[in-house]
This record gives structure tokens, C-alpha cells and sequence, in this order.
């Protein structure tokens, strides 16, 4: 099995103005102000004023955290065994363990809801959805696509190209792209 990933670039970031060091403020009329705040500790902050806070952290330990105010919270951890997990706050841990052996495990904890759907074709995509509480995808596809939809509070994506585009969507509240 080939371990597959992608490395892209974020050296431009399409902007509005700058408020204050190191935050980048959007103006979303009739909206409010969505604003990304990158910390010393590797927190990007994107606060919709009146919708909460949407937050991307990513620790020490290599964990990936998309914090949605009144959501919850999904992880995403590459633990040292190997073992990438996702955890959706008060739904259970969705645990990929690659073993020693080249063997590839999905454990969905009796938490979890929904229907989880692995699907690797000849173009190599393999998808993983999560219902109820939105659909969490991850599509490695001959172009390098990973995606991340979370509905009700809009759709968060996450798009790795073949050109190394990130794109952050938050539907009916403004497109936010970094590239």
C-alpha cells in the first residue's frame, strides 16, 4: 500500500485589509466581518461575527482540530502507532490504523452515527462519509482532492489541487480562498 500526500503552497493570501498585525479581516455585507487570526500557537482562527467561531488548530502533536461554536468539535490526529483518527465531539472516534502487515482498519465507535462509505477506484479515490451530523469526505483523486464538507452552520471544504489550492467555502456567508 502507497502512502500518499500532498503538500501545496498558501504563499498568497487574497485579502481585504489588514486590521492589526497578523489578522486578516473579510468584510461580508449584511454579514459581518470574518476574520483569521494566525497565533504563536499555530491557531487559525475564522470568526463569522454572530455565527460563532470556526477554528483550525494545529497542535504539537500533530492534531488538526475544526472547532465549530455550538458544533463541536471534528479532530484530526496522526498519532505516533500510525492511527488517524477522527473524532466528532459526542459522536464517537472514527479510527485508520495502516498495521504493520500493510492492512488498512476503520473502527467506528458505537457513538457514531450515520453511514461510512469507503470507495477507492482506479482513479484513487477514497471517500468516507459521515451522516446526521453533516458529511465529512476525504477524496484522493488522480488531481489530489481532499474535501471536508460539514453542512448546517454552511459547508467548510478543504481542496488540495494538483496546483496546491486551499479552499475554505462557508456556504451563503462568502467563498474564502487561500492559494
Amino acid at each position: 500500500m502507497r502512502s500518499t500526500r500532498f503538500w501545496g503552497s498558501l504563499s498568497e493570501i487574497k485579502q481585504t485589509w489588514l486590521s492589526k498585525p497578523g489578522t486578516l479581516e473579510h468584510t461580508l455585507s449584511d454579514k459581518g466581518t470574518l476574520e483569521h487570526t494566525p497565533t504563536d500557537k499555530g491557531t487559525l482562527e475564522h470568526t463569522l461575527t454572530d455565527k460563532g467561531t470556526l477554528e483550525h488548530t494545529l497542535t504539537d502533536k500533530g492534531t488538526l482540530e475544526h472547532t465549530l461554536t455550538d458544533k463541536g468539535t471534528l479532530e484530526h490526529t496522526l498519532t505516533d502507532k500510525g492511527t488517524l483518527e477522527h473524532t466528532l465531539t459526542d459522536k464517537g472516534t472514527l479510527e485508520h490504523t495502516l498495521t504493520d502487515k500493510g492492512t488498512l482498519e476503520h473502527t467506528l465507535t458505537d457513538k457514531a452515527k450515520g453511514t461510512l462509505e469507503h470507495s477507492l477506484t482506479d482513479k484513487g479515490t477514497l471517500e468516507h462519509t459521515l451522516t446526521d451530523k453533516g458529511t465529512l469526505e476525504h477524496t484522493l483523486t488522480d488531481k489530489g482532492t481532499l474535501e471536508h464538507t460539514l453542512t448546517d452552520k454552511g459547508t467548510l471544504e478543504h481542496t488540495l489541487t494538483d496546483k496546491g489550492t486551499l479552499e475554505h467555502s462557508l456556504t451563503d456567508k462568502g467563498t474564502l480562498e487561500h492559494s
